[in-house]
């Protein structure tokens, strides 16, 4: 097993975390979906700007495509607890100046809440709980027009926010896309870092798992957001969005098994001249992606620590290494990798 670690280093400062949220470009797009919605509900006269402001923020997406995901839930999951409030409501028109309407909320709310989560998603929750809540409390004349107004307002919102997702998408999809890459791809760099700092015996093991779990949670984040970022369709310059989209998940996915494939090499029982070796080569590997360099040279170290390495999980965990860095490299550099295999020949 590796030594202990020294007193020390077990105070060491956590490492850089990273956010894919664009806070500027979040903010404003949210900004102006709110207020879009606020219209929308003025121009047909709905009685409830406040949802409609409120639904826009939650649809609010980093790509049109998933704005239209959370948009069409928001729409069903309202739908539904709206509808099953409304028909209690309906039978007993009387329940809602009643005493008594806790007794009603109950079974509307059990009714609602299990056909949400039954063929809806768990996100859509609060959604349903909310709209049965709403056609009881709020203070329209009967529960039709309450369920009238919930559900005109939650289309102000979705429609809103569907309109600024697009307009966004179609000025900055690409740009969206590519800067979140380049997060997941620094999260993964920390993460190696990490890793050989641990290795080397200046980081404690808890930073260094810490650092690798939330690279892990970033690129699973990032990974999620280009699956809805390849779907785009209805905005000029779609086509190109997908592209870069799809370039991105391929990109993430190596990303993930390369920092699977690296984690066992921090507790393997190796030798003590092989820490330092394999340090050097998770350095050298965080360098080059955190910079969008070749891997020629991580790819030379790992072949040279396998040369020299004893330990039998360490040397299986290397060539698994190995043959990760070839496959990321023709993925993300195909050009000059193919340039290389033309001028070798």
């Amino acid at each position: 097993m590796t030594r202990p670690l020294p007193v020390d280093v077990l105070d060491a400062p956590p490492p850089r975390r990273f956010r894919l949220l664009d806070v500027q470009r979040m903010a404003t797009k949210a900004a102006i979906a709110c207020a879009f919605a606020v219209f929308l509900a003025g121009v047909v006269h709905n009685d409830d700007a406040l949802s409609a402001g409120f639904v826009a923020l939650v649809c609010v997406a980093p790509s049109a495509y998933g704005g239209l995901k959370r948009g069409f839930e928001q729409l069903a999951a309202s739908f539904v607890g709206a509808l099953v409030s409304m028909l209690v409501v309906a039978a007993v028109p009387s329940v809602r100046s009643s005493p008594l309407m806790p007794l009603a909320i109950a079974p509307a709310m059990l009714g609602s809440l299990v056909l949400c989560l039954q063929f809806l998603s768990e996100s859509a929750y609060f959604t349903a709980g909310f709209s049965s809540l709403y056609v009881f409390i709020m203070p329209f004349a009967t529960g039709f027009d309450s369920f009238k107004q919930r559900m005109g307002a939650v289309a102000c919102g979705v429609l809103a926010a569907s309109f600024t997702n697009a307009v966004a998408a179609a000025m900055m999809g690409p740009a969206i896309v590519r800067r979140r890459r380049s997060i997941a791809r620094e999260a993964a760099a920390e993460a190696l870092r990490a890793r050989s700092q641990y290795l080397a015996q200046k980081l404690s093991g808890d930073a260094a798992i810490g650092a690798h779990h939330h690279a892990l949670a970033v690129i699973a984040e990032a990974s999620f957001d280009f699956g809805d970022s390849a779907r785009e369709a209805f905005f000029p310059g779609a086509a190109r969005a997908r592209r870069e989209a799809l370039e991105a998940i391929a990109e993430v996915h190596l990303l993930d098994e390369m920092l699977h494939v690296v984690a066992p090499l921090a507790f393997i029982e190796a030798t003590t001249t092989s820490l330092p070796r394999w340090a050097q080569v998770l350095d050298t590997l965080a360098d080059a992606l955190r910079y969008g360099a070749r891997l020629e040279k991580a790819q030379s170290l790992v072949h040279e620590a396998l040369e020299a390495e004893t330990n039998l999980v360490a040397a299986a965990q290397g060539r698994l290494l190995s043959a990760c860095l070839a496959r990321y490299e023709s993925r993300v550099h195909p050009g000059e990798v193919a340039a290389d295999l033309r001028a070798s020949s």
